[in-house]
């Protein structure tokens, strides 16, 4: 988790910035948690939108990611959570690897990471001098094709060629920096300064022990995936690819009027629960009048309501599209809808008998041009869903 709140936009949240993602903050480098550890409530439930879900293949609720904001120094709403990574700083002036300074209570002048003003910290080696060089997270991630990322196990690399008794000997170390990330003539190698091992930082690392996880969890998961995994630079682009899928939202769930008493009924399955299952009578009766205060409308509303929902509301048994919404997309889009208004999630404007007119009046390339023009419509007013799977 972080302390320092980094802005990132909306739409960058399901793309640049979303799961397993890794950003970054203004001095260091960060990963999104997956939404297990996101705070979504039921407000964040996005209503009409079932041939949405239908469309590609959701069972699910889809939700909308929780906000935060900073008012008066203060972080109000929901952060999304983020976990400082890669885990590992290496010297900007030695190449020596740190693992997590941060995690430890360093104060300037001793530990193997001392902390400067700035949320930066120094290389503090237990060398014969002191380096004082600047840390900086290492730029290299261990990523797999099914998902999964982590730190780059950096003593492994250094002792793959283990034949060396000494080699076989020595044993990883996260206390004390002892491993450093070297440039040679073709990329760059890690190197151990106790034993004398190296490796080079090359594309692929086979090995399929218990050592694979996500940065944010703190146990590797208990069957790991096979095959070989990939060292990465960050800024690579197959560390984070994204998978999304987005449709619009068109009538008749686009044209559902938001505060209306079937609206709030619909969105409350509780209330809706608690209304089916009052018996007929006096507790029927009671249980309106409670729905009713609430809502600041009349028991005959909230009844009304019900049956409406009870009747298949919002789609009235129309059929859910399985696959593909294109074909309803376009229709909504080329069909006059009647009766709209300006706060409807799906507005547009037919001018086409305006343009076969101006058609009619031009000559030449340009009335043939306009002649190929069939239909003219704006759209004013549109709402995609674009899912993060």
């Amino acid at each position: 988790m972080l302390d320092e709140p980094i802005p990132v936009r909306l739409s960058h949240l399901l793309r640049y910035c979303a799961v397993g993602a890794v950003v970054r903050g203004p001095d260091y480098l960060v990963t999104v948690q997956d939404t297990n550890a996101w705070n979504c409530g039921p407000d964040h439930e996005i209503k009409y939108v079932d041939q949405v879900r239908s469309a590609l293949g959701i069972g699910k609720t889809l939700r909308s990611p929780p906000t935060a904001s900073v008012e008066n120094g203060e972080l109000t709403g929901c952060p999304i959570p983020a976990t400082r990574f890669p885990g590992w700083m290496r010297c900007s002036r030695c190449g020596l690897l740190h693992h997590r300074p941060w995690k430890r209570a360093a104060v300037e002048g001793s530990g193997d990471g001392a902390r400067r003003p700035g949320n930066t910290w120094t290389c503090a080696a237990h060398l014969d001098r002191p380096c004082a060089g600047k840390l900086e997270q290492a730029p290299w991630v261990l990523a797999h094709d099914r998902g999964y990322l982590a730190d780059v196990p950096w003593h492994r690399l250094a002792h793959a060629d283990g034949q060396h008794p000494a080699r076989r000997e020595c044993r990883p170390d996260r206390q004390r920096p002892y491993l450093k990330v070297v440039s040679v003539a073709r990329g760059h190698e890690v190197r151990c300064t106790r034993c004398g091992a190296s490796g080079r930082l090359g594309q692929r690392f086979p090995f399929t022990d218990r050592t694979w996880q996500q940065p944010w969890f703190p146990e590797p998961p208990p069957e790991p995936p096979d095959g070989p995994a990939w060292v990465l630079a960050i800024n690579d682009v197959r560390v984070h690819t994204p998978e999304t899928a987005n449709a619009l939202v068109i009538p008749p769930e686009s044209r559902m009027r938001r505060g209306t008493v079937v609206d709030r009924l619909y969105g409350s399955t509780d209330k809706q629960k608690a209304i089916r299952d009052a018996r007929p009578g006096l507790h029927r009766k009671t249980v309106l009048q409670q729905v009713a205060r609430e809502f600041g409308c009349t028991p005959q509303e909230v009844e009304q309501a019900q049956t409406k929902i009870d009747s298949g509301y919002p789609l009235h048994g129309q059929s859910l599209p399985g696959g593909d919404l294109l074909q309803s997309e376009y229709r909504a889009l080329v069909e006059t809808i009647p009766e709209l208004h300006e706060d409807e999630d799906f507005v547009t404007a037919h001018h086409s008998e305006e343009w076969v007119a101006l058609a009619g009046s031009l000559e030449g390339a340009a009335g043939r041009i306009a002649e190929a023009v069939d239909r003219l419509v704006a759209v004013e007013r549109l709402k995609e869903i674009m899912v993060f799977k």
